[in-house]
């Protein structure tokens, strides 16, 4: 490996694996900071690199303000309002079904109001 090469570098490689080469799970070797380090890399790349490698392909991407894993990510405020580190023990971060599920009853978006989104923002 070049001496120059950075987690950005492996990043995109892993990008490419994965949308170009339909190589799923090529990522899937990373320790669990840098899973999660990909997976907010990759939130925040998604359009440069459909562009850079995928020009032809297009994407319709949703607004989502968390790091999305698992479809069971989509709902949650668990992340936004503990932090992201949480996620690791959940069993929608990396597929580990034998993990319980981290939801926490009440804490979904479709149940917030003004009061829970004032606590959030520390109005």
């Amino acid at each position: 490996m070049p001496a120059n090469f950075t987690k950005e570098d492996e990043f995109e490689q892993i990008w490419i694996a994965e949308n170009v080469n339909h190589s799923y799970g090529a990522g899937d070797y990373l320790r669990d900071d840098d899973y999660l380090d990909y997976y907010i890399w990759e939130d925040q790349n998604s359009s440069k690199m459909h562009k850079k490698h995928l020009p032809d392909v297009v994407v319709f991407r949703g607004e989502n303000p968390n790091i999305i894993f698992h479809g069971g990510c989509l709902g949650c405020i668990s992340q936004r309002n503990h932090g992201i580190d949480r996620c690791k023990g959940c069993k929608y971060f990396r597929g580990n079904w034998i993990n319980p599920n981290l939801f926490i009853d009440g804490e979904e978006s479709a149940k917030m109001d003004g009061d829970d989104l004032k606590r959030i923002l520390g109005l």
